[in-house]
């Protein structure tokens, strides 16, 4: 709410500092600044508690998680353990999903998204009490 009431060109520059690492998901380190731009003004701030399921398998993907603080482990359906702390990201499965699954209209504006969901192959769970920023999928 404080970035609110500064001038828009100083809010964008101070998210794009707090907001860094949005570079490190691959495909946003691909896109134009005006792209994310766009992502960081919709991040919103996350707090979850020590052993909280982040994801878990068969459950929908509908946020990516950008980890601020704090540990958490990935684990694959197949068992396979990956650990993820500050920096890392989860959900970023939802981005590559969305771009293979919509489309935009004939009129040229607005973006059509199948029926069908992303669901999770993977349960990511809070090893420690953790900061995050999510970015959520819209209905």
């Amino acid at each position: 709410m404080l970035l609110e009431n500064l001038p828009e060109d100083l809010q964008r520059d101070i998210r794009r500092h707090l907001f860094k690492f949005v570079k490190k998901v691959w495909i946003f380190h691909l896109m134009d600044e005006h792209v994310l731009d766009a992502v960081c003004e919709k991040l919103k701030q996350k707090i979850y508690i020590k052993g909280s399921a982040i994801f878990y398998v068969g459950g929908l993907v509908e946020k990516m998680v950008f980890i601020v603080r704090g540990k958490v482990e990935s684990i694959g359906h197949d068992g396979t353990v990956v650990a993820l702390s500050e920096g890392n990201v989860c959900g970023e499965e939802l981005l590559t999903w969305f771009l293979e699954h919509s489309s935009v209209s004939k009129d040229g504006r607005k973006i059509k998204i199948s029926g069908q969901r992303l669901i999770s192959s993977r349960t990511v769970r809070c090893l420690t009490n953790v900061e995050a920023f999510t970015q959520c999928r819209r209905p």
